[in-house]
């Protein structure tokens, strides 16, 4: 999958932005920049007929969570003790962006 992240830039223009740069990857003492992220759709998950994905608001995960539709599939993304959000770098709460999800071509 690919994912693409716009925010307003300038008079309103879509602006591209590398969200990558606004995670992490801690291996051992080590923060890790992180260049390159692998999705994977998961689909989410029906319990108690509810859809877990718009229950919970898990749209894409950057570490495993089986109720997100879309998961991290790059090495360890499976562990939830290794990927971060990497503080400071992220919009501040409120700022609309606009997520692309498409198959990889």
């Amino acid at each position: 999958m690919d994912i693409t992240v716009t925010l307003a830039g300038s008079g309103g223009k879509p602006t591209p932005v590398d969200y990558t740069g606004w995670m992490c990857k801690i291996v051992g003492n080590k923060q890790l920049n992180i260049s390159r992220v692998e999705w994977v759709y998961t689909g989410s998950v029906v319990f108690d007929g509810r859809f877990l994905a718009q229950m919970g608001g898990s749209i894409i995960a950057i570490f495993h969570d089986p109720a997100a539709l879309v998961d991290n599939a790059s090495e360890g993304g499976e562990s939830d003790k290794i990927w971060f959000v990497r503080e400071g770098a992220v919009p501040p709460v409120g700022t609309p962006v606009t997520i692309t999800i498409k198959p990889k071509k």
